[in-house]
């Protein structure tokens, strides 16, 4: 079969697909912990290189996916070879680090709404900007309490 056939092949293939790639991976693959999933076949499977942006958008779901069996799939320690699903043990670990990044993340979006200047926005943008920082600053008050937002002086 030629190049272009091949190629007119996939092409047809990839339009006719009814679920994303990262589902139909899913569908074909059976999860425990422990189990190893070389980067090389991912690649492959993906028809994307790791680096790339698709591959982290097919990935990314994946994770999703398994957390919401208990499951964390993850590169750590891997030297960027595979993915591997962590063992049941480090759950508590991982969980408490995901809150700890998202307290984080909580806190810098505040910094970086209120650092914004307002008087290069118009009116309207401006009114937007308030709105999301107050209610960035309420969720943080709710996770850490009223008081330790305030004694930040963000």
């Amino acid at each position: 079969m030629s190049a272009n056939a091949s190629s007119l092949i996939a092409e047809v293939e990839n339009r006719t697909r009814k679920l994303p790639l990262w589902k139909e991976w899913i569908k074909q693959n059976t999860f425990n912990y422990g189990d190893v999933f070389r980067m090389q076949d991912l690649e492959s499977y993906f028809g994307v290189p790791r680096e790339s942006a698709r591959f982290r958008r097919e990935i990314m779901p994946i994770q999703r996916y398994l957390r919401h069996k208990g499951m964390v799939l993850s590169e750590a320690g891997q030297m960027g070879e595979s993915l591997v699903i962590k063992p049941v043990e480090t759950n508590t670990s991982t969980g408490l680090s995901m809150e700890r990044k998202g307290i984080n993340m909580i806190f810098e979006s505040l910094v970086l709404l209120n650092a914004t200047p307002k008087e290069l926005l118009t009116a309207e943008q401006a009114n937007e900007l308030e709105h999301a920082a107050n209610k960035v600053a309420t969720t943080a008050a709710l996770i850490v309490g009223k008081n330790h937002v305030k004694a930040l002086k963000i």
